[in-house]
């Protein structure tokens, strides 16, 4: 009963300046909990997955799609960490795809990847083009009375690219909210025994507009472990309706025990 009389007083005087600093602290504090909006490469918990990747693959030919890759930083990321692995970059908008120039390593790629096959709108914001998206989110600062431009983009399903292009042993996806149709696209290749070991995706605030849930995406990987990202290990668990808090962050699915042991240290 004292939880309950604690919570009442807390609601009851939310607005007073003691109780609204602590509630403004604990934000703060859960933030980096959840190691929420941290995109630095280098200490957010990416060059970690990919240097554990590397490990894992013990010198093997491997591929790594990167799908969302704006300027292809981190295709440049995933090369110096995996150097010998072949990365395909993907990026939808086209003349930011044509900065994309094909190496010895890396093959681009001007098209997005989706659910279906054809032509899709792309909000394209000039001012932020980090945040260029399907479904966008129009009502945060980064968009107000940002620059817009609507952009008519080809997209393909993942199912048909791996039969074109092979199958990736490492799946990235950025995609700005589009994560679970890229995944959808996927669809038989997730099925087979031979989908793709790791998938990183984007998940958080993104997926609002587009209605996408995290509880969609672990339907969507059926025999993957997941988990959210940190900066020295993934905390791999099952799906609980309190995951759903929308905080931007990447998520790693696996499929592979041994990468998956690589990834809980």
């Amino acid at each position: 009963m004292i939880k309950y009389k604690v919570q009442e007083i807390i609601a009851s005087n939310r607005r007073r300046f003691p109780l609204s600093l602590m509630a403004k602290l604990s934000e703060k504090y859960l933030k980096a909990w959840y190691n929420e909006a941290r995109w630095d490469f280098k200490s957010n918990g990416e060059a970690f997955v990919l240097s554990r990747f590397n490990q894992w693959s013990q010198g093997r030919k491997c591929t790594i799609w990167d799908v969302g890759a704006h300027y292809g930083e981190w295709s440049e990321a995933a090369h110096q960490m995996a150097p010998l692995a072949t990365v395909h970059s993907f990026e939808i908008i086209p003349e930011l795809a044509s900065r994309l120039t094909d190496k010895d390593w890396r093959l681009s790629h001007a098209f997005g990847l989706s659910d279906v096959e054809g032509t899709v709108d792309v909000h394209w914001n000039q001012a932020h083009d980090t945040e260029n998206a399907i479904h966008p989110r129009s009502e945060a600062f980064t968009f107000r009375d940002a620059p817009i431009s609507i952009v008519k983009c080809r997209i393909e399903t993942g199912d048909r690219l791996v039969e074109e292009l092979g199958m990736p042993d490492f799946l990235k996806i950025d995609t700005e909210g589009h994560e679970a149709y890229v995944l959808r696209g996927f669809r038989e290749t997730l099925r087979g025994q031979s989908a793709p070991s790791l998938i990183q995706f984007e998940y958080g605030a993104t997926y609002a507009p587009s209605g996408s849930t995290l509880r969609e995406i672990y339907a969507l990987l059926p025999g993957y472990s997941i988990g959210r990202l940190y900066p020295r290990y993934v905390e791999f668990k099952p799906y609980e309706y309190s995951d759903e808090h929308f905080r931007m962050g990447n998520m790693i699915a696996i499929r592979d025990q041994g990468l998956r042991d690589l990834l809980s240290d």
